[in-house]
Order: C-alpha cells, then sequence, then structure tokens
C-alpha cells in the first residue's frame, strides 16, 4: 500500500477508452469543506496526566465548542490523521473520537480507546442506531504476543423461544416510514452482548480503569449535547415509536410536552445514573442486576419470553480470527459462528479465482465492475438454509466453514462463469446493507477495529427504554435465522472489522458499517492490496452499495450519480448488467447514502514510522492522532 494510487492492471482497449473518459468524472467529484483545524488538533503534541481523567471538561480552550459544532456536520472533507504515538478514527460523532483520542494521550491502550470512543457515541446517538443493550465485535492484534484475537459479543437467541417463525415482523426496517404500521413485541428483544464485550475487553486489553472510560459518555448524558437537524429529524421520523410508553416519551419531550427538537440541549439523567453505576458495579449490574431484572420485566409486559438465566447465563466468545490469504496479504477477520469473516473470505477467494485484479480497477474496467457488484453479492447466501445454498452448489458443503474455503470459491466460479449459478449473471456477447465502527492504533503498536450496534431501526419498533437505555428490536426481521440458530445460542451477525498483515504484522485496520457495508469493505480491501492505494484513497475511492432487491429475487446495483461515469456504467449495460443510479443526496438531516452505502473507517502503519487513519466523509465521525 503506496501513497501513488495508481491502476496499474492490464486494460482491454474499451476499458482504456472509458478509462480516459472518466477521468474528468473524478476530477469533477463534490469538493467538501476543507476544516484546517483537524489538522492542528491531530497533530497536538502528547498529553500525559500524573491521574486518569478523560472527562471532557478537561479539554483543552475551545475544543468542547469545536468538537459540537463538528457533529453538526455532515459530508465535511475527511483530513487524514497523522500520528507518531497514536490514532483512532469512527463513523459517528466526533465529540466521541476525541474522546477516544485522549485515552490513548493518557495511557490507554488501543482497546481502551475504541471501547471509550463507543460508550460515548451510544449517549451521542440518543441509543437511536445503537445502544448499551446492543453487540460489539472486536478484532485485535496484541503487539506483545503478536497474536490477533477475535471477541464475539453478539445477541444471543431466547431460551424459551420455541416458535421464532411468529415473532412479529417488522418491514422496511432500514427506514420505516412515520405511518408504517408498527407490530410491538418483546418478542423481537434479544440477550445483549456489547457491555459484557466491553468489559471483557478491557479485562484482557485495558490499561486504564474500567471506570474512566465511562466518563466521556457520563458527561454528556449529564451535561447534555445540542442536537443536530439530523438528530432532530431522527426524532420526528419515530415519534409514533418513541410516544408508545410514557417513561420513553418522557426522555424526548420537554417539560411542557413539547418534542425535543434541532437546537435543544438534549440530557440524558437517567441514564447517566445507569452508566455510573455500570461504572462502579462492571456489567454485572445489566446481567444479574437491577438493571437486568428491568429489562427482563419490560420485555415480559410486552409478550417478550426473555428470563433473568437467559441473561445470566450470557458469556462473550474469545477466539482466533479467521486468517484469509489474498495476494501476499492476511487478513484477520470474525471467526465462526459469526458471518462477516465469511462474507470477506468468499468474496476474495471467488475474486482470486475470476482473477479479478487482471481485469483493472473497477470504476474504469466494466467487467471488473460486472463482476466485483455479484462476487459481493454471495452474501445473500447466508439468508438462505444450508439445505438450499447446497443445492444452489450441486450438492456440495454449503455451511458457513466450507464457504471459507478454496475448494468452495472454485466451485462457486465455475457456476458464476458458466451462467449456471441463479444468483448471478453471466456477460452477454460484446464486441471487439446502522451501526458503528472505530478503529485504533496505540502507542505500543496494538491495533482494535471493531463494530458495534443494535441492528434494528432507529430505537426499534418498541420504543422500550430501562432507565435510560434503549432496548433494540432484532428479532423482528432475523426470524428464520434464528430459528436456523437455535434457542439459547449465539446469533450469527455480519458485521467485519479487519485486520491486513504481511509477514505477520498488521499493516492497516479497517471496519465498516451501513447497509452496504460488505461492498464497501471488500472494495477498500481490493483497492489496498491489489491497486496499492494509500488508506485514504482506498477508503475515498467509490464504492459499491448494497444493491436493489426486487420482489422476484432479482437484485440491481445501486451507484451513486456522479461516483461512476456514464461511459463505464453504459459498457457495463452492454454485459448485461442493469444499474440503478440514485441521486447524491447529502444534507444535515439525511447523510448521504443513509439507506444503501457502506460507511468505512480505517487505520495504517506507516512503515517509516508512525500511523495514519481516515474516516468517512458522508458522515460525523473523525480521524485523529497525536
Amino acid at each position: 500500500m503506496s501513497s501513488h494510487g495508481q491502476y496499474p492492471m492490464t486494460l482491454d482497449m474499451e476499458d482504456i477508452m472509458i478509462k480516459k473518459a472518466c477521468s474528468v468524472t473524478k476530477a469533477g467529484k463534490i469538493q467538501r469543506k476543507f476544516l484546517a483545524v483537524l489538522c492542528m488538533l491531530s497533530l497536538a503534541g502528547p498529553s500525559f496526566a500524573s491521574t486518569v481523567d478523560l472527562s471532557p471538561k478537561k479539554w483543552g480552550a475551545g475544543e468542547l465548542e469545536i468538537y459540537n459544532w463538528l457533529n453538526k456536520q455532515f459530508g465535511l472533507q475527511n483530513v487524514l490523521a497523522e500520528g507518531k504515538n497514536g490514532v483512532i478514527a469512527g463513523t459517528t460523532s466526533a465529540s466521541a473520537e476525541r474522546a477516544g483520542l485522549e485515552v490513548l494521550r493518557q495511557g490507554g491502550s488501543a482497546a481502551d480507546a475504541v471501547l471509550a470512543t463507543s460508550l460515548a457515541q451510544i449517549t451521542l446517538a440518543m441509543g437511536s442506531w445503537v445502544s448499551y443493550a446492543g453487540i460489539m465485535t472486536m478484532v485485535y492484534f496484541d503487539a506483545g504476543s503478536g497474536r490477533f484475537y477475535n471477541l464475539n459479543a453478539g445477541f444471543n437467541t431466547v431460551a424459551g423461544e420455541d416458535d421464532p417463525e411468529t415473532i412479529p415482523a417488522q418491514t422496511n426496517v432500514l427506514s420505516p416510514r412515520p405511518d408504517a404500521e408498527i407490530h410491538p413485541s418483546g418478542r423481537t428483544a434479544l440477550v445483549p452482548g456489547y457491555m459484557a464485550g466491553v468489559q471483557a475487553a478491557h479485562k484482557r486489553f485495558g490499561k486504564l480503569p474500567f471506570k474512566d472510560l465511562f466518563a466521556p459518555a457520563i458527561y454528556y448524558a449529564e451535561r447534555g449535547f445540542k442536537l443536530t437537524p439530523f438528530h432532530g429529524g431522527l426524532v420526528k421520523l419515530r415519534q409514533k415509536v418513541l410516544s408508545r410508553l410514557p417513561e420513553t416519551k418522557a426522555v424526548f419531550t420537554k417539560p411542557d410536552g413539547s418534542w425535543v427538537a434541532e437546537g435543544d440541549l438534549f440530557k440524558q439523567p437517567e441514564l447517566a445514573v445507569t452508566l455510573r453505576r455500570i461504572a462502579d458495579r462492571g456489567a454485572d449490574y445489566m446481567y444479574t442486576g437491577e438493571w437486568g431484572r428491568k429489562f427482563v420485566e419490560a420485555v415480559r409486559r410486552d409478550g417478550g419470553r426473555m428470563t433473568m438465566d437467559d441473561l445470566e447465563k450470557y458469556n462473550v466468545i474469545w477466539s482466533d480470527p479467521l486468517e484469509i490469504s489474498y495476494g501476499g496479504y492476511k487478513i484477520y477477520a470474525p471467526g465462526l459462528p459469526a458471518q462477516g469473516g465469511v462474507h470477506v473470505a468468499e468474496a476474495l477467494n471467488v475474486a482470486s479465482q475470476a482473477g479479478l485484479s487482471g481485469m483493472g480497477h473497477y470504476s474504469e474496467s466494466a467487467r471488473a465492475f460486472f463482476w466485483l457488484n455479484q462476487i459481493t453479492n454471495l452474501m445473500v447466501l447466508s439468508f438462505m438454509p444450508e439445505q438450499t445454498v447446497s443445492q444452489l452448489l450441486g450438492g456440495a458443503d454449503g455451511s458457513l466453514a466450507a464457504r471459507t474455503g478454496v475448494e468452495h470459491a472454485r466451485r462457486v466460479w465455475s457456476l458464476m462463469s458458466s451462467g449456471r449459478f441463479p444468483l448471478t449473471k453471466v456477460p452477454v456477447s460484446e464486441e471487439p446493507r446502522h451501526s458503528d465502527a472505530i478503529v485504533a492504533i496505540d502507542r505500543w503498536g496494538n491495533v482494535a477495529a471493531i463494530v458495534h450496534t443494535s441492528n434494528t431501526a432507529v430505537w426499534g419498533t418498541t420504543g422500550i427504554f430501562v432507565d435510560g437505555v434503549s432496548v433494540p428490536d432484532p428479532a423482528a426481521f432475523q426470524q428464520r435465522l434464528i430459528s436456523q440458530t437455535g434457542p439459547g445460542k449465539r446469533l450469527p451477525d455480519p458485521t467485519e472489522p479487519l485486520i491486513i498483515a504481511k509477514d505477520g504484522k498488521p499493516v492497516a485496520a479497517l471496519s465498516s458499517i451501513g447497509a452496504g457495508l460488505h461492498q464497501k469493505t471488500i472494495s477498500v480491501l481490493l483497492n489496498l492490496m491489489d491497486f496499492d492505494m494509500s488508506i485514504k484513497q482506498a477508503i475515498d475511492a467509490p464504492g459499491l452499495n448494497s444493491p436493489k432487491y426486487e420482489a422476484d429475487g432479482s437484485n440491481k446495483p445501486q451507484v451513486f450519480e456522479r461516483d461512476f461515469c456514464g461511459h463505464l456504467l453504459a459498457a457495463v449495460k452492454k454485459l448485461g448488467l442493469e444499474v440503478a443510479v440514485v441521486p447524491n443526496a447529502l444534507t444535515s438531516t439525511v447523510p448521504r447514502g443513509y439507506v444503501i452505502s457502506g460507511y468505512a473507517v480505517g487505520a495504517a502503519i506507516d512503515p517509516k514510522g508512525g500511523y495514519k487513519a481516515v474516516a468517512t466523509d458522508s458522515l460525523n465521525g473523525r480521524a485523529l492522532g497525536y
């Protein structure tokens, strides 16, 4: 991975013509406002304290105001962060990343930094797209031992749920209409893993006191923060859900009964009390203590089958990450029973069998664009029963474990390229999927990549809050997967935090969120490994999105206008693949690609010394270093 970011692969004549035609389009990409102050803050020197104090009130003069302003900025230019001692990048809430930077400055590990950042992100998200009752996945490199680790703190299914296919379903879960019919049910709640994951990760890799990691989240819960147009829009969109229960409505309304809105100071006093108790007593407060009992009572009042036994038996899973070989690199991804690592291994292995890197870059080669879209769509196999996958493969093993292998990739590519795989097309004759992601590297060379999520529409459909903590409803759209998993077991999740290594040492970390997280992840990986791009170039390059799925099961790739030039898309159409071009919308209330895109953050180790990090430019997260 270098800084030049050229596309050196051999192209056919039509692709050469497309490359020339498309170069003007790239130069005309929408320019975003440059914020020089970020550079100054990123390059600030180390600040060591005799005692740890991570409260934002201790930040430098004017920093609170700067980061409060940054929290409102969606689509701001994503400045490359550099640091000799550490870097961090996150998808949302610039103030949360600033909190993570402070952790690194005060001697915290990469694990401490991503954990404190994630805790603050949830408070600053009002528990909407992320939750303390959500889940977390982490891939970690421990420099001291030279080992890679995977922490799975995903949802557990409910042991007493014996008929998951009858759990009330919610349609259009990614972006429900305000007037959509809602069927709230406590059966849609699952056993959370996030807080158990925070404690387990800290116990193994933390350097600062556990209690101190909560300070930024508690600060913003107690002191409050100004609501951005985006946050105000979410509250307005989900008033029907948030008004269902009086205790929830009280969180989002003012003393006069009106709803909180853009510009209001939003405080969460109940949440602050809960966070202080967890900080003092540990995660057991949520799993065996008072909060856990209230949680079970709340979901059972709405027909749920959760018991205290479900919470008390929850354990995180530590395992070796899935190791994927590609082009001289090793990619370390979430291991089984998670799906995310399987999706990455499957896509990269099939891409290797297809010789995708030799087709040219997907933004300049019609064939590369054609096949990359279909290779990344293979993840839909995870939504099918294993027996169905086996049938599609001609009787071969369709299990998650088998799908990580090279033999599986050979079979899939043989079927795809010959037109015998029903999920894909072949070229016709031609003339000559909300969450948060964080990555961090510390002064010792430890590397962390995490994703945490509620895996629901914002605030779900039940609107349940327990002592300030939002309760997600991830079972509302995963009935079949829950049935396949079985009661009281770890539900596979599709998140894809990764660490990329070469010659046994990490060179970069990557984490993505959004409906198109898989497409974005694979695009960035190929940019890094096949096209020698820098971490910023790889993330900033035009990416693929989640396809548009039709009622008949077919799908159509979706790209943003101006991301790919018309000459390329016309050539792709000649190959037999219709592409939908969607508006390049970006406003303060609707981030670019909010429903279809993937958003990535990344960090890299400079072979000459120091670290670099970058965050997506579509959301309000930032990359920082020192």
